[in-house]
């Protein structure tokens, strides 16, 4: 006689089959859950990035063009923007006053 049958746990390993089932469609709508958001912060770290790269670029032309105030304002947009890069990197996580922690 089958053990599991005799010890009345034969609907109770079907329960669990399903349960597993169930549990392994849940992980890996986890996992293409993350997976599109590892795909986000991706795109978006690239864009913040290529952002401040134009900002440098802008910031060295003014520099180069004499125009101090407009490079001002630039390096004012660069250190704006460093900490929303430092965030979607993971490096850096903000509170609820607004200051950013690591």
């Amino acid at each position: 006689m089958n053990r599991t049958i005799q010890l009345g746990n034969h609907a109770h390993s079907c329960v669990d089959v399903e349960r597993f089932g169930i549990e392994s469609v849940c992980m890996q709508n986890t996992q293409n859950t993350n997976r599109t958001n590892t795909i986000n912060d991706s795109e978006s770290l690239l864009q913040l990035l290529s952002e401040r790269l134009h900002l440098w670029d802008q910031q060295d032309a003014a520099q180069a063009a004499g125009q101090w105030h407009q490079a001002l304002t630039l390096e004012r947009s660069i250190r704006e923007i460093s900490p929303r890069i430092r965030q979607t990197m993971g490096l850096l996580v903000p509170t609820a006053e607004g200051v950013y922690e690591l």
